[in-house]
């Protein structure tokens, strides 16, 4: 049971996870109302801090904007750099944004009294004046019984808003009272809700760097790398999409505004004003929201002139045309990165569930759905083979006129280049790969010759990017020097930088190593002493050992033709013996591959003759040599100004 419960472990932790998950979706089945009355006591208790991450997103841009323009303001007067200016700009955005808005409704309440009142009061001359245009346009016999027809219309829906009200108004008046009082109590919790939210988005503001250093510290510590790069990657894709498309539609609709007013003015419109500022924030919409703000601009117009009405919708249709081919693609660009039909199709599913919030941030979150479905498409594409299907889906349908196809054909390499370059985010990290392939692990088990260039090279930068390996990264830098190693050494550190993914500190080290090559390539190669014979030893060795008061031990580890390799000092004694440890030794020898070993220590009395111990010892380190396979050359008892040779006299 054991043995099976250790081969199926994997299986069994993921039936437990499987169980677990679904009891839990079974339970939110069975306590549905419950578990939405809680969530919707948790969502009214995180209102202000919603409303406050609401308020602090929009106006991040805004803050670092002011922060840039009173850091330049501060540095020029005091000619030094200026650090703790976040509070000053919170506070001058926080002043600019109420100035706006006061300004707004200075703008909306008086005119939209005054049309109130102007509609009321206009309204039955209006009618009046309908009747007798029909009157002079039809003709006497047709205009009467036109205008009878017209009248009575009138009457009747006169007579049945009268009769609503007897039968509907009046005796529901209690509970309407009272929902407009719940209602009012709500825009008081709305509001109530705003100004919690506004101290929270000032405190957010403050410490906004600190708080996504934290959220990213969480999410590498909760999750692995590769699931949180990606997790990170797209939240960066996100945060891009609803920033720009957000602040860049704000400035469009401000620009649109400005541009409705000044044309109202010049033709002289009624409430150009209140009309301008109606077509400036509906304007935020996409696709609908110059024709949404359009609608009671008109009737407002209309009430005053008729003809003035035909003019402004005229105008309104032409202001949208030019902001949708010209005002808006030049300042939000492709931010999105959907087709129209997309983006029709967006607003018209997140507005039917989250009305006017859901027509303007439904855009932006479709782009972050539709990137990640392509990206999920381009991996399933790359990993069933089939990646020449999407460049030619890039061919066929990215131009459409005769000189986008000349200019499509003209840069394909490249289009299909940064396509893939900007879909892939599935690369794997090094740490990921088998670990036969890693360039660190195969430098060990076969040697430094069993590596390409660029894996040399990644090796010595350590991490590429986010969309790039270290070896992927340097086979481009490579590819781009004509795979010509001088030619890489001639760049400055500035050119590679420019490369995403190396920084200084990576430019200095692929530099320093070709500068290390370079060196390496002008001086001769070390000449590596022969150490065959025991006079060559003891000249070897004599300079180091003649003035020692104590023994030394030392291993000369040489190659097949009697070069040494290394010498090591095995052990450091006393004034007539020093201890040797044997397998120190042969340690010594297998670390460097030598084939032959020779040992020699010193006796600092003068005597060069062998103690019986130091006979011991060489026998046991010749069996030892000969278990290994290691030839053992000699054994040879320095003092100053002779030696003793264990080779020369027979005994090895």
């Amino acid at each position: 049971m054991k043995r099976f419960m250790e081969e199926n472990r994997r299986y069994l932790e993921l039936l437990v996870v499987t169980i677990i998950i679904l009891l839990f979706f079974v339970t939110l089945m069975i306590r549905a109302d419950g578990v939405g009355q809680a969530l919707g006591r948790l969502i009214d208790v995180l209102k202000p801090f919603i409303y406050g991450f609401v308020i602090a997103y929009l106006l991040k841009p805004m803050v670092d904007a002011v922060e840039r323009a009173v850091k330049a303001i501060l540095e020029k007067l005091f000619h030094k750099k200026v650090e703790g200016c976040r509070g000053v700009s919170i506070a001058i955005t926080f002043v600019i944004v109420l100035v706006v808005i006061t300004l707004m409704f200075c703008a909306i309440i008086p005119g939209l009294i005054t049309s109130i009142k102007v509609l009321v009061v206009k309204v039955p001359r209006s009618l009046r004046e309908f009747e007798y245009w029909l009157r002079a346009l039809i003709g006497e016999g047709l205009g009467n019984e036109l205008v009878s027809s017209f009248t009575e219309t009138i009457e009747n829906a006169y007579d049945h808003i009268y009769e609503s009200i007897q039968k509907f108004l009046l005796p529901n008046l209690e509970n309407i009272v009272s929902q407009v009082a719940g209602g009012f109590g709500g825009m008081l919790g709305v509001l109530k809700n705003v100004i919690i939210g506004c101290v929270v988005a000032i405190y957010m503001l403050a410490s906004w760097e600190k708080f996504g250093a934290q959220a990213r510290i969480m999410l590498y510590g909760l999750v692995s790398e590769k699931p949180a790069d990606w997790i990170y990657n797209e939240l960066k894709l996100t945060n891009s999409l609803f920033g720009g498309f957000i602040s860049g539609k704000l400035v469009d609709s401000a620009i649109i505004g400005v541009i409705c007013f000044v044309v109202c003015a010049l033709l002289n419109m009624p409430y150009a004003l209140l009309v301008s500022v109606i077509v400036g924030i509906t304007n935020i919409i996409p696709f609908f929201g110059p024709y949404l703000g359009a609608v009671p601009s008109a009737i407002l117009i209309l009430t005053e002139n008729p003809y003035k009405c035909v003019i402004f919708i005229v105008f309104i249709i032409i202001l949208q045309q030019i902001d949708g081919n010209v005002i808006g693609p030049k300042i939000l660009g492709d931010k999105i990165g959907v087709s129209s039909f997309w983006i029709l199709f967006a607003i018209l599913f997140f507005g039917s569930y989250w009305g006017v919030i859901g027509m303007i941030v439904g855009v932006p979150l479709f782009g972050v759905i539709y990137d990640l479905a392509k990206r999920i498409i381009h991996f399933g594409l790359k990993k069933h083979g089939r990646e020449d299907m999407m460049e030619d889906y890039i061919r066929e349908f990215q131009t459409d006129s005769e000189e986008d196809k000349k200019k499509t054909e003209k840069d394909e390499k490249a289009l299909v280049k940064l396509f893939h370059k900007a879909l892939s985010n599935d690369k794997l990290n090094i740490n990921q790969w088998a670990e036969e392939d890693r360039p660190r692990e195969r430098f060990v088990a076969k040697g430094a010759k069993a590596l390409k260039t660029a894996e040399l090279l990644a090796i010595l930068i350590g991490s590429g990017s986010t969309k790039e390996s270290a070896v992927e990264l340097m086979k481009r830098i490579l590819a781009d020097c004509n795979n010509n190693l001088n030619t890489l050494g001639k760049k400055s550190i500035r050119e590679l930088c420019a490369y995403n993914g190396i920084g200084e500190a990576k430019a200095i080290s692929i530099l320093a190593a070709c500068e290390l090559g370079k060196r390496r390539q002008a001086e001769s190669p070390e000449e590596r002493p022969d150490l065959g014979t025991a006079t060559r030893i003891y000249n070897h060795m004599h300079p180091l050992m003649q003035d020692l008061d104590v023994e030394e031990f030392w291993v000369l580890l040489l190659n097949q033709h009697y070069r040494l390799i290394k010498k090591v000092r095995i052990s450091h004694g006393g004034i007539t013996e020093a201890s040797v440890d044997i397998r120190i030794v042969m340690k010594e020898a297998v670390l460097v591959n030598c084939t032959i070993l020779a040992v020699c220590h010193n006796h600092p009395s003068g005597n060069p003759s062998p103690s019986k111990q130091d006979d011991e010892l060489t026998r046991s380190l010749n069996h030892a040599c000969e278990l290994m396979r290691i030839h053992f050359l000699d054994h040879v008892i320095i003092t100053d100004g002779q030696y003793y040779s264990y080779h020369e006299v027979g005994k090895c």
